[in-house]
């Protein structure tokens, strides 16, 4: 029966276990010196694993392909006799010989194309979830959403396994990172949940959130694909009407998760269902600045068309979400006059224009968060609708406090009602870009917004 988990964001170490090229033994303490871990503590105990003569575990060397058949085949308690196996590159007397052709007759193990088994090669995050689900059978799927495993990854499945028995959780940003080596402590700790069951009450979820609940709000139904490009092929399709959870959004694109299906949907087929009638009867346009062949700003491996475009997306459906009718000037990455942008806006008769940009100097130690307004049109609410939104950005947001400012930019001063340009922070610092870079930046600017529009228009 498939589950969903939905999980709190809490830090977690994941874990892994290793054996040396020659097997070292400890004596019968059950202790390491440079490891405080039950886990593995009990994996010793238990004859599973074993550390090295000077008392050490050495919990950050990585682990290789031998060294995991090794702990799982003593887990299993598969023959380890050394014998001749059907790999050409693992001689008979290799301490892990046994196990190692054990594991292949068993399906646990199997080696690469060219018939080796690579003994040394080191062991990756996601080669060790292939491992332990068929080792210890797990087969229960679930809805649980890593914003770097995507359904067309051969991992997909197995690493959906392992997370939903709770072997394993990710990273704090949400990531699984199937790619990364596996060290001695990241193995030992998901081989011991596996062993013993028990252990698994101890994991709390670093999975992805969900953003937002949307329908599918398109004249018919939205191709789902496995990542996110339409160079991708198909995996199945969302009818109109059906709801959904977005976890993440990459530029136009929405990673979106439901009990019958995961994958990535284009954003503009998608809308909040209103929790709220704060906005009732506005309608707002959300200018995400540059775009196509204007890409803006860029350094420290930001481009500002790509973080605008995400944040004006979030904030999209944060005000969606209020009520409000949202227009966007652009909800891809194509270009948009400066005189266009602001025709969108004097033709929709819009209640307020939010135009979103990051900044950049010349020198990389300017920092912080500024709102712009102008006093061609609706002087008195621009500067208002700034004020109130340049404070809720700084307290969520915890970036210097650059201040609401008068300003000439054309998109705000050729607009007819209230209207902001806001600069969430500069590129060119490197104190700025680590924080816009991740999605709880995003999704704090947006939120950051949806409170400043709402507390304005409470106050008229």
């Amino acid at each position: 029966m498939r589950k969903i988990f939905l999980l709190t964001l809490i830090v977690l170490v994941m874990a892994s276990i290793f054996f040396p090229s020659t097997i070292p033994t400890t004596e019968a303490s059950s202790k390491f010196n440079d490891t405080n871990s039950v886990e593995i503590d009990k994996l010793q105990l238990d004859g599973i694993v074993t550390g090295f003569p000077d008392q050490t575990y050495r919990p950050y060397q990585l682990v290789t392909r031998a060294e995991a058949a090794t702990m799982i085949g003593r887990a299993l308690k598969l023959n380890g006799t050394q014998r001749q196996t059907q790999f050409p590159d693992v001689p008979k007397n290799h301490f892990a010989s046994g196990y190692i052709q054990s594991a292949a007759e068993a399906g646990i193990i199997t080696g690469y194309a060219n018939g080796t088994f690579a003994l040394n090669n080191r062991l990756t995050r996601e080669e060790m979830a292939h491992i332990l689900t068929r080792a210890f059978q797990l087969n229960e799927k679930s809805v649980i959403v890593f914003a770097d495993v995507y359904p067309s990854m051969g991992s997909f499945e197995a690493i959906n396994k392992l997370a939903t028995a709770r072997i394993t959780a990710g990273y704090p940003d949400g990531t699984f990172q199937p790619r990364k080596q596996i060290n001695r402590l990241e193995f030992g700790l998901l081989l011991a949940r596996a062993v013993y069951p028990h252990y698994r009450d101890q994991v709390n979820a670093a999975f992805l959130k969900p953003i937002f609940k949307v329908t599918v709000d398109a004249p018919s139904a939205i191709t789902v694909r496995p990542e996110p490009s339409t160079n991708r092929e198909e995996i199945g399709k969302l009818a109109s009407g059906t709801a959904t959870w977005i976890y993440k959004i990459i530029g136009s694109w929405a990673y979106v998760a439901s009990e019958e299906m995961i994958g990535f949907v284009s954003v503009k087929h998608l809308k909040a269902k209103p929790t709220s009638t704060q906005l009732s009867g506005k309608t707002i346009v959300v200018d995400p600045g540059h775009g196509g062949k204007d890409p803006g700003a860029s350094g420290n491996g930001l481009r500002e068309k790509d973080l605008l475009l995400d944040v004006g997306i979030l904030t999209r459906l944060n005000l969606q979400a209020a009520g409000a009718k949202v227009i966007m000037t652009r909800d891809s990455d194509v270009f948009i006059t400066l005189d266009d942008r602001v025709t969108v806006a004097n033709d929709a008769k819009a209640d307020a224009f939010i135009s979103v940009h990051a900044n950049s100097a010349s020198s990389s130690s300017a920092h912080g968060t500024e709102t712009y307004w102008n006093s061609t049109y609706a002087s008195k609410e621009s500067h208002q609708l700034a004020e109130t939104i340049q404070k809720h950005l700084i307290t969520s947001l915890k970036t210097s406090d650059r201040g609401a400012k008068q300003a000439n930019f054309r998109v705000i001063t050729k607009t007819t009602m209230p209207s902001v340009l806001i600069e969430l922070g500069f590129i060119t610092s490197s104190i700025d870009a680590e924080k816009m870079k991740t999605d709880q930046f995003k999704q704090d600017a947006a939120k950051a917004i949806l409170k400043g529009v709402t507390e304005f228009y409470a106050n008229q």
